[in-house]
């Protein structure tokens, strides 16, 4: 039998990442770029990532955000998050 946390809705998604990024984002599809992704690593791991040297203007798959929290990927803390 599946865990109930795989079905959690969208709302409760997005009023978890508002609550610990402090956002006010409204759709899920705000997140698709990865700035949350880096924010929500950075709140688990403060120092980690390198928030300065994101590009906070991506717009496009393409330009993903990732790629450079992924230099201070082998600095994370082994096991679950």
């Amino acid at each position: 039998m599946m865990d109930g946390a795989y079905f959690t809705g969208r709302k409760e998604i997005l009023e978890w990442i508002n609550q610990t990024c402090a956002l006010g984002i409204t759709k899920i599809e705000q997140t698709c770029t990865g700035a949350i992704a880096c924010q929500l690593l950075d709140a688990h791991f403060p120092g980690n990532v390198q928030m300065s040297k994101l590009n906070w203007e991506a717009r496009s798959d393409y330009e993903v955000k990732l790629r450079r929290a992924r230099d201070g990927r082998s600095s994370y803390p082994r096991g679950p998050l």
